[in-house]
């Protein structure tokens, strides 16, 4: 699997992490899930895909908000 392949797949794993967090009402399964999302950041970050240290921090610190074409880096849900 190339790097590309490796951060697309980080980033929806993310994604999907997000919402499933978001859409929770466990706080043990929230806290779960925001454990995997920054573990899925941690990865993403040491492939230098994202610059910020911490998750909460990666629409703040200027990550792309390239157009949606499945890139790794493309971050549609830091709109909200």
């Amino acid at each position: 699997m190339t790097r590309e392949q490796t951060l697309v797949k980080l980033a929806e794993l993310q994604r999907q992490v997000r919402e499933l967090r978001e859409a929770t009402e466990i706080p043990s399964l929230e806290r779960t899930m925001h454990i995997l999302d920054m573990y899925c950041h941690m990865a993403r970050w040491e492939l230098g895909d994202i610059t910020a240290l911490i998750p909460e921090l990666e629409c703040s610190e200027g990550a792309s908000t390239a157009p949606s074409d499945a890139s790794p880096r493309t971050r549609q849900d830091c709109a909200g």
